[in-house]
């Protein structure tokens, strides 16, 4: 009798797609509205640390800045730290937090929190260049988006008149 009851539990666990958390989806205003700073450039370093005052490890990326949207980066290679990643084999991740490799094209809704930069939004301020096809992705890290769902243009061209636009009709949150 246990067994019959168990199967088509189990059948049901399977069926239902699983996320590791849920957040509000972010449109290209909402998220301009929160940055400081929106950049355009190459991922040319990663280094993962563990930092004993949080318990946490965090990775800071060095970025190759090509293009300034908006804000003023303070020198060429800009660096960010995000919270998860790799350190001795211990393994950190953070839902939400987009993983960024050295060698990817993005552009980055940046924002400032103290001495850091942190990416605004997260994964949903994170928007992958895939140079060859011209197009842009967003990087979300195992989060389900809520609320009214944000379709933007996948066309580089298109991303950049709609990031643009928006920058135009900015509203800073305040702090």
């Amino acid at each position: 009798m246990k067994t019959k009851l168990f199967i088509p539990f189990a059948m049901t666990l399977f069926a239902i797609p699983v996320f590791a958390t849920t957040a509000r989806s972010l449109g290209i205003q909402d998220l301009v509205n929160r940055a400081d700073m929106i950049v355009r450039g190459e991922i040319t370093g990663s280094t993962a640390f563990y930092n004993k005052k949080f318990g946490m490890i965090y990775t800071r990326l060095t970025i190759d800045v090509k293009q300034t949207y908006m804000g003023r980066p303070v020198s060429k290679d800009i660096t960010i730290t995000l919270p998860g990643g790799t350190v001795n084999g211990r393994v950190q991740v953070v839902f939400g937090v987009p993983v960024i490799k050295p060698g990817e094209k993005a552009i980055l809704f940046l924002q400032h929190s103290g001495t850091r930069i942190g990416i605004a939004g997260l994964g949903q301020g994170t928007f992958i260049i895939n140079s060859a096809l011209g197009r842009v992705s967003r990087r979300l890290n195992r989060v389900r988006l809520v609320g009214e769902e944000f379709k933007f243009p996948t066309g580089l061209t298109g991303f950049e008149k709609l990031l643009k636009t928006s920058i135009k009709h900015r509203i800073p949150l305040k702090k």
